[in-house]
């Protein structure tokens, strides 16, 4: 409208080369969350401006006052709204009623001051670091100073490849996991997320803790986790991404980015962190209770054989052609041994989805137990979890040692998986009349010497 009326909206161009410094900052505000091409800020004329033909004010002070922050691909929006007793205006997210973009420390794009207090430091290093597997976020707050972190659902993570893929190589081993970068244009990626393509995280007063309000969002933390090789906080999160519904379209290519994720890294933590995840997704697709299936003839504690009877039921299973542990459960022969028992729930086609069948947990559960020295800590399983797995690769072994001889190599490796097994039954039992370390390493010995 070349009239300039006072409710006439001008289309600010955040990408002008010349842009006035508010402007540029604003630009590079909701450049963490969005692509500018795809951010829609909206200023209105001041109260007692006019603009000309050309739509620029003509007041002797700025007469063009930012109104709205439009992001459609994210489907959010910001207005402008005047700060509580006077202060200044804050751009309050309309689908978050009660939260605005906040300006305290820590705040990502946010320099410090110098004359800031050492407690407002504090606070800004422990949110910088709890932020540091999300840099594509923004911090929000409310009236009561609860904070939480908006985070684009849009961006997608991906590995971009370093180098062209060998004869036979596969495509995962030729990205670094290092090498993490955010695609916000994928259309299939988008497609599937139907609601809102962006996730909120309400922060946990400590400063130290993330909140996860759905499984989306949870799954989503978990990959940006991996992603920036957080171990510890993979380890910690995992639990809390289990559900018993159907699994959404959005839900479904979470886990398969995060099954990509899990190619790509081989630190030793990455691959306690790979287990983890498969024994999370085990329990929760296919937990059972307590039967003692054939071939795990094994015996642990009571503390430790409920664990282990939801993980070893495939024991007997011939392994595949990369021994890898099989993700399919196979129905025991038993007698009797089906009743009280879940059936597996094949009539859901996001279960045959969750099978992790890329992953090769036998390299995963090898490279850890030897390399299980340099893990940190804070990285490793718990001692009921280290059990199930062996006793279930074990199993795997004694069946093909069965049928074939072991190379050297595997007997050695076997060898030692025996004996970290019987180091934790020990541990588990440690009035057990069996002479320690007597269980599982036999069976192995032989081959060991040769």
């Amino acid at each position: 409208d070349s009239r300039g009326g006072q409710d006439d909206e001008l289309l600010l161009n955040l990408l002008h080369p010349e842009a006035p410094p508010a402007v540029a900052a604003l630009a590079e505000l909701f450049r963490r969350v969005e692509d500018v091409s795809h951010v829609l800020a909206w200023a209105r004329l001041r109260d007692g401006a006019h603009a000309d033909e050309r739509g620029r004010g003509q007041a002797e002070t700025t007469e063009w006052a930012l109104a709205s922050v439009e992001l459609p691909r994210l489907r959010l929006t910001f207005d402008v709204r005047p700060g509580s007793l006077g202060g200044e205006p804050k751009l309050h997210c309309r689908e978050h009623a009660g939260y605005f973009i906040s300006n305290a420390a820590g705040q990502p794009g946010r320099l410090a001051q110098p004359d800031e207090p050492a407690e407002d430091a504090a606070r800004a290093h422990s949110l910088r670091e709890l932020l540091r597997c999300l840099p594509h976020a923004l911090v929000l707050e409310d009236g009561q100073g609860d904070l939480a972190v908006l985070v684009s659902a849009a961006a997608k993570p991906f590995w971009p490849p370093e180098r062209p893929p060998a004869s036979g190589a596969r495509a995962a081993d030729c990205r670094d996991a290092g090498t993490c970068l955010l695609h916000r244009s994928d259309e299939r990626w988008l497609q599937a997320l139907t609601q809102a393509r962006h996730y909120l995280y309400p922060v946990h007063p400590s400063l130290r803790v993330l909140c996860s309000r759905t499984l989306a969002s949870s799954l989503y933390l978990l990959l940006m986790h991996l992603a920036h090789r957080q171990y510890d906080a993979v380890l910690k999160l995992a639990d809390a991404c289990m559900a018993d519904t159907r699994l959404s379209a959005e839900e479904e290519q979470l886990w398969a980015a995060i099954e990509e994720a899990g190619n790509i890294d081989h630190h030793p933590e990455a691959h306690a962190a790979r287990l983890k995840i498969w024994l999370v997704v085990w329990r929760w697709r296919f937990e059972k209770p307590l039967d003692h299936p054939p071939g795990a003839e094994m015996d642990v504690s009571s503390t430790h054989v409920s664990i282990r009877a939801s993980l070893i039921g495939a024991a007997a299973t011939p392994p595949s052609r990369h021994n890898a542990l099989t993700f399919t459960p196979t129905p025991s022969t038993t007698p009797g041994s089906q009743r009280g028992r879940r059936a597996p729930p094949t009539a859901d086609p996001a279960a045959a989805h969750l099978r992790l069948g890329s992953w090769d947990l036998s390299a995963s559960l090898e490279s850890y137990v030897l390399h299980r020295p340099m893990i940190r800590a804070n990285c490793r399983l718990q001692p009921e979890e280290e059990l199930a797995l062996l006793s279930r690769q074990l199993g795997t072994l004694t069946a093909a040692a069965s049928r074939e001889p072991l190379t050297p190599q595997a007997a050695h490796v076997a060898a030692e998986l025996a004996a970290y097994h019987d180091a934790l039954l020990d541990a588990a039992r440690p009035t057990t009349s069996e002479p320690p370390l007597a269980r599982a390493r036999p069976r192995f010995r032989q081959a060991f010497q040769t």
